[in-house]
């Protein structure tokens, strides 16, 4: 979480604070809130992924598999370790347990 237009001091509490939200907004599928969370230059590795992906295409394929139609998802987020690298700028590590049922996985044919 690195804001761009930051003038206070951010807190490891807001911080941990700031990651169980945006797991809460993804797990209600409140896409334009969640979506918020990223910056337009992020980079996401996600959990197969063995290189950075561009966060704007990596949430519109979340968006696809899990925040359209009858997907159901279950979001536990544990230990969350935070480093601040300066007074507006951290990383936040965490385990993340999730557990999603009717996931959409679209074929070739974008089906």
């Amino acid at each position: 979480m690195c804001p761009d237009n930051l003038t206070a001091r951010l807190s490891q509490g807001e911080i941990e604070s700031a990651v169980r939200r945006f797991w809460e907004l993804f797990a209600s599928k409140r896409t334009d809130l969640w979506q918020s969370y990223y910056a337009d230059v992020a980079l996401v590795f996600g959990t197969a992924s063995k290189r950075p992906e561009p966060a704007r295409l990596v949430v519109m394929r979340r968006q696809r598999e899990y925040l359209e139609g009858a997907t159901k998802m279950d979001i536990k987020v544990d230990r969350v370790e935070v480093e601040m690298l300066g007074s507006d700028c951290a990383v936040a590590a965490y385990l993340l347990q999730l557990h999603a049922e009717h996931v959409s996985k679209p074929t070739a044919a974008g089906q």
